[in-house]
């Protein structure tokens, strides 16, 4: 293994030449103090993965043990509005004058009646329900935690729309990916799911782009007319 001098050495490389995944990302905000930073978060510290993959491998709105799923996540999906709160107040509190955005999840399965799924994502409709109506919850908490952070909200819930999972009309193209293997998650003790398993597509992550631009771009490079130099609409000691 690493001995410190090393692990010390991989922290500060990443940190001076921008390389995620190797130290908390908060880092470059207090390093680099960006005019601006979107942050995606929440899908994770609710489970949703281990959620989705729970429905994948079985039926899990059956019987009580579907009950109980819906109990937990929603729980979940309730409890982490404190804590997104703090996480918002504290990146301003590091880079003051960085314009930060909380951007929401796309809606990426479809709860149509007649939807087929791909064999790596295999869900009824019951199941899609429960996943799609999630979301949506989990998209609401975002925005209010957001909101109550005095942080920027972009709805990107739409961004996809006709391109997701089990949907309908099966001639337009999926953004979304089903089951990938590879060696990031772990199942029964072993490490054989990719991580990029129910992310977007790269044409999936272009469609998010063009949504967020042809629906914030405006909000995104607003000026303040007492600095119209400043990109973002900030300017020092005057704040937003």
């Amino acid at each position: 293994g690493l001995n410190d001098d090393d692990a010390t050495a991989i922290r500060t490389n990443s940190l001076n030449n921008d390389t995620p995944g190797r130290i908390p990302q908060i880092e470059f905000l207090k390093k680099y103090q960006p005019t601006m930073a979107m942050i995606s978060i929440g899908g994770n510290d609710v489970e949703f993965a281990n959620t989705i993959n729970k429905c994948v491998t079985s039926s899990c709105m059956a019987g009580n043990g579907g009950k109980a799923l819906k109990t937990k996540t929603l729980s979940s999906i309730f409890n982490i509005y404190d804590d997104l709160v703090k996480l918002y107040k504290k990146l301003h509190d590091e880079s003051p004058d960085t314009r930060l955005f909380a951007v929401g999840y796309p809606s990426f399965i479809s709860d149509d009646d007649n939807a087929k799924c791909p064999a790596n994502a295999s869900f009824n409709r019951e199941e899609r329900i429960f996943i799609k109506q999630s979301l949506v919850y989990l998209n609401d908490v975002i925005e209010a935690a957001a909101k109550k952070a005095g942080v920027t909200y972009i709805d990107i819930e739409g961004s996809i729309a006709g391109h997701e999972m089990c949907r309908t009309n099966k001639s337009s193209p999926n953004y979304m990916n089903g089951i990938l293997y590879g060696n990031d998650i772990e199942v029964a003790n072993l490490k054989v799911i990719a991580q990029e398993t129910f992310h977007p597509k790269a044409v999936g992550y272009e469609a998010i782009a063009k949504h967020i631009d042809q629906n914030y771009n405006e909000l995104i490079t607003y000026k303040n007319p007492a600095c119209p130099n400043e990109p973002t609409g900030y300017c020092t000691g005057q704040g937003t």
